[in-house]
């Protein structure tokens, strides 16, 4: 069987002082409690190399 990555949105997290890059999360569902409230949702086909949220995933 053939593996089919989940679509969802991806959150931009705000960068740390003094830090690199940004870094981003995978959600699976929009209204998933540990989105940041100032931070915008992108829609994604996939994860890409995203973190996935623990959250969404329970």
């Amino acid at each position: 069987m053939a593996y089919t990555p989940p679509s969802g949105w991806v959150e931009q997290l705000p960068r740390l002082p003094g830090g690199g890059s940004s870094s981003f999360r995978f959600h699976t569902r929009q209204d998933c409690r540990t989105i940041v409230p100032a931070t915008t949702l992108q829609k994604a086909a996939q994860p890409y190399s995203a973190q996935r949220c623990r959250a969404c995933a329970l």
